[in-house]
């Protein structure tokens, strides 16, 4: 039931965005911390492709979850640009980040993330070895 509150909010919040005249980019590069995390959620969720680079530079956010929310719509977008700095992120200080990334990394399937998922594997979160793990699964395949 959470997760489609949170669709529904974040429907609503497109709405409101696009009743007011701004876009999902320009929320992402300069609207509130809310406004970015639901623009990041809202690219993702309708396979923007042209949200790929807005994506790339929210995954430099000062807030976690904005940067948490890239990662994972980056994942769903299957762009290969994104790659280079989504190994960069999956260095990042919150480990909610780079569960995220680790997944991001695993869905676009680029054999480049390969040394630094088995680098992942090292890491003090679990989640985030778990995600590296099954990302490296799928490099696999």
């Amino acid at each position: 039931m959470k997760k489609r509150t949170n669709i529904l909010t974040y429907v609503s919040m497109i709405i409101i965005l696009t009743t007011i005249g701004c876009s999902k980019y320009s929320s992402l590069k300069k609207g509130t911390t809310l406004d970015k995390r639901g623009a990041a959620f809202i690219i993702g969720e309708m396979n923007d492709i042209d949200g790929v680079e807005p994506l790339i530079e929210a995954l430099k956010d000062n807030d976690a979850l904005v940067r948490m929310r890239a990662a994972e719509a980056l994942g769903k977008l299957h762009d290969f640009k994104a790659v280079d700095p989504l190994i960069d992120t999956l260095k990042d200080e919150d480990c909610l980040v780079r569960r995220e990334v680790a997944k991001a990394l695993g869905r676009i399937g680029d054999i480049k993330a390969l040394k630094p998922l088995v680098f992942a594997l090292n890491d003090y979160d679990p989640y985030v070895r778990g995600n590296a793990a099954s990302a490296l699964g799928k490099l696999g395949d």
